[in-house]
């Protein structure tokens, strides 16, 4: 089995030309006084933004209340596979066929973000902050949720926040590089919009990335998977000896990579920590989750790890050391309670569950694998882990009677 780019399936989107495609003039001349910064990175596709989401409805169905989703029947629940999709998730001839100037295929990357390719290079890019319109025609309804001690954009992102992230990114990112490993994201540049709010101007930042799976929704998949698809198989039905030994398999190859997984994840963090930098600049809205580490096809035999989400780091800059200190520690106890919880921000996946999937026992070996990889001493640091581990967990949960 080959991976495809990404991991687990995502919902569909499409991305317009604010410009090209609204009819409001005063919409449009905004649009014309939008700056893109960073041309040069920039692949030429997204020269002719700003862009938005077409559809820019984002309903994330209450399925950790156990209300099913309104379209899904039982039937999806039992045969719905997340896991890579055997279709390629973007149809590149079809994507070449679109004109650059008027709308772009894309995926869902959370609530505010999507992930595009460019069919030139090949390169995925993530633009994050594209969701803030409540309606694409009328850019004077722009979603706010003004609390009294902290102010964020619904769907959006501040361009001060978007600076953040290019700057500590881009530290993490030679620190990375100083160990031999080639980051998973990079941003290249902005759309730097006419839109405020409180005077704090509005920024959507295009990043290229490796990749995008988060770990949450691959351990979702993996475990829904595992849940809902061996209620209904004959071979676990009518032979227990069959079962035990088809699940010790499963039990013995699944704990070993989430472990491996977990241990890399543990040598990241400390990476940044030791380097003077932190995920977050509050324990109380940490970016430290299990959402915010991608996993992503580096190759044909090899799986890459790397951590995203920069736009609120501090280093010695912003903090005292002792301050400083504190926070990466509040970030590693938050991170480690991440790992049994639900998604903490669920990317727009197919056939969700209605319900939360969590295998406790796996779970425990990620844990495990990140305390250990966190104290390890080794000299070098390596964030790489062979595919085949992960298409023969596939392959069991697909095909069962090969591995009894």
């Amino acid at each position: 089995m080959t991976l495809n780019r990404l991991l687990v399936e995502r919902e569909k989107t499409t991305l317009v030309s604010i410009e090209r495609t609204n009819p409001n003039k005063e919409v449009i001349q905004e649009a014309k006084e939008t700056v893109l910064e960073g041309s040069k990175k920039v692949p030429a596709m997204l020269h002719n933004g700003p862009f938005a989401i077409a559809s820019p409805v984002y309903e994330i169905y209450p399925i950790f209340l156990g209300m099913p989703k309104p379209t899904e029947t039982a039937e999806d629940k039992v045969q719905g596979n997340l896991l890579n999709a055997s279709d390629p998730y973007f149809d590149l001839n079809q994507l070449e066929s679109i004109p650059f100037a008027d709308e772009i295929f894309a995926l869902w990357s959370g609530y505010r973000s999507c992930l595009t390719i460019d069919p030139v290079t090949n390169q995925l890019y993530r633009l994050k902050g594209i969701n803030f319109l409540e309606d694409i025609y009328d850019t004077a309804v722009i979603r706010v949720n003004d609390r009294p001690d902290h102010t964020w954009i619904e769907g959006g992102q501040f361009l001060a926040n978007a600076r953040y992230e290019k700057s500590y990114s881009a530290k993490f990112n030679r620190v990375l590089r100083s160990e031999g490993i080639e980051p998973v994201m990079e941003c290249v540049g902005f759309y730097k919009y006419p839109y405020q709010y409180k005077g704090k101007k509005l920024a959507t930042s295009i990043i290229k990335v490796l990749g995008d799976t988060r770990l949450d929704e691959l351990f979702y998949a993996l475990e829904a998977k595992f849940f809902f698809t061996f209620a209904e198989t004959s071979l676990l039905k009518h032979s227990e000896e069959k079962y035990r030994k088809w699940l010790g398999n499963y039990r013995q190859k699944a704990s070993s990579l989430y472990h491996d997984l977990g241990f890399i994840t543990g040598r990241l963090k400390r990476l940044m920590d030791r380097n003077n930098q932190s995920w977050s600049d509050n324990p109380e809205r940490t970016n430290a989750h299990l959402g915010n580490v991608v996993i992503y096809r580096q190759d044909e035999d090899y799986l890459g790890v790397g951590l995203v989400d920069f736009d609120a780091s501090c280093d010695l800059r912003d903090s005292t050391k002792s301050e400083l200190e504190q926070q990466q520690k509040a970030e590693k106890k938050f991170f480690l309670g991440s790992v049994f919880s639900k998604p903490i921000s669920m990317r727009k996946i197919k056939k969700i569950s209605d319900r939360p999937i969590i295998n406790k026992e796996l779970r425990l070996s990620f844990g495990t694998g990140f305390q250990v990889g966190y104290k390890s001493k080794k000299r070098t640091i390596n964030n790489l882990v062979e595919s085949y581990r992960l298409t023969e967990m596939i392959d069991i949960l697909n095909n069962p009677a090969r591995y009894v």
